[in-house]
């Protein structure tokens, strides 16, 4: 009996213990959020009462060296978002001197104390008021955050990097962006790729010299994504490599601007082992080579993939009269009539694409 009525008292102790943690844990999730309800609200407020403002300084084309927050306004978080939304829409002269002036005298000397902080949040607030106005005086600190173990803080300084565009941060942004996984890869590329001329310069030097695969990639990808820069005489040995990936991506800058001249160097990739590379050639031969290309389009009609044979259908319907009667011709083909229908079906419009 004593061991029936221990084992109860045992039980009944648990089981209050438990109802008194539940009953805590209760209280404390009502109470999180009510505050973080209330300071969302009281955040909302002074983003508000802060973008009121400087639309009204602007409005009255105050000097901005007279301008003057309210303290109850200086809410760091809420001020950078401020000014990151109206940066976004606004370029005008005196927005862009209003800027300088509030993130020199609000934003810079708390950035500048939190950019090595230990709190990520910390050196957030300093990586985004480096994107926003980027100094050689931060150099260092932008140096150190693009390497920050918080993807979200790199991409912020890599746009830092960027718009700075020394040698030292260009160097290490692309040291960083070799480590960095594909799926924050992209956005650092978009950044790289919006860069000024200084940015494609540097990077065409180090093409030269750079024999890192990896490395190689990083330079192909930027400059396959940005048209106008005819790198030509450094991509041979990436046309010839043995690596698909870097094959690729200097096939892509290959077709950028192709003429009649080019027909003999594109030739060869219609047999390329790799159906990204053949389908991206026949598609640039229709598109840009013109009826020149007529025979290999054939060819490439014929090819073992059915995307590589749709992209060169659709370029044959490009050439005009000599590309249409040819894929009438062929359309009775039972193998090449769903293929042959779609391309005589594609709109003018995807025709330009």
């Amino acid at each position: 009996m004593r061991g029936t009525e221990t084992a109860l008292k045992i039980v009944i102790t648990i089981t209050m213990i438990e109802l008194v943690l539940v009953f805590v844990a209760s209280i404390l999730i009502i109470f999180t959020r009510i505050y973080m309800g209330y300071r969302k609200k009281r955040y909302d407020r002074i983003r508000k009462e802060i973008t009121s403002y400087f639309f009204q300084s602007l409005e009255k084309n105050a000097n901005p060296n007279a301008f003057v927050l309210p303290r109850r306004l200086r809410n760091l978080r809420a001020l950078l978002t401020v000014i990151e939304d109206i940066d976004e829409t606004i370029k005008e002269a005196n927005w862009l001197v209003l800027k300088e002036m509030i993130i020199k005298r609000y934003l810079f000397p708390k950035a500048r104390y939190s950019a090595k902080s230990l709190r990520w949040m910390r050196r957030n607030l300093a990586a985004r008021t480096f994107a926003l106005f980027p100094t050689k005086e931060d150099e260092d600190s932008i140096l150190y955050l693009v390497s920050d173990k918080v993807p979200l803080n790199r991409i912020f300084a890599a746009r830092a990097a960027i718009a700075l565009a020394t040698p030292t941060l260009l160097r290490r942004l692309f040291d960083m962006m070799v480590l960095e996984p594909v799926k924050n890869l992209f956005n650092l590329r978009d950044i790289v790729v919006n860069g000024s001329e200084i940015v494609y310069q540097w990077m065409q030097k180090e093409l030269k010299r750079e024999t890192d695969i990896n490395m190689r990639f990083i330079y192909l990808d930027i400059f396959s994504a940005k048209k106008g820069y005819t790198i030509r005489q450094l991509i041979d040995l990436d046309l010839k490599s043995d690596v698909k990936y870097l094959r690729e991506k200097a096939v892509q800058i290959l077709i950028q601007f192709p003429t009649k001249e080019d027909l003999p160097l594109l030739k060869p990739f219609l047999k390329d082992p790799s159906e990204d590379i053949r389908a991206h050639v026949a598609k640039a031969l229709g598109n840009l080579v013109g009826e020149s290309a007529f025979e290999e389009l054939k060819g490439a009609l014929q090819d073992e993939s059915f995307w590589v044979r749709m992209q060169a259908a659709i370029s044959l319907r490009r050439l005009g009269k000599i590309g249409v009667d040819y894929l009438n011709q062929v359309g009775d083909n039972p193998d090449m009539r769903g293929i042959v229908d779609y391309a005589l079906t594609v709109s003018d419009r995807e025709l330009q694409e």
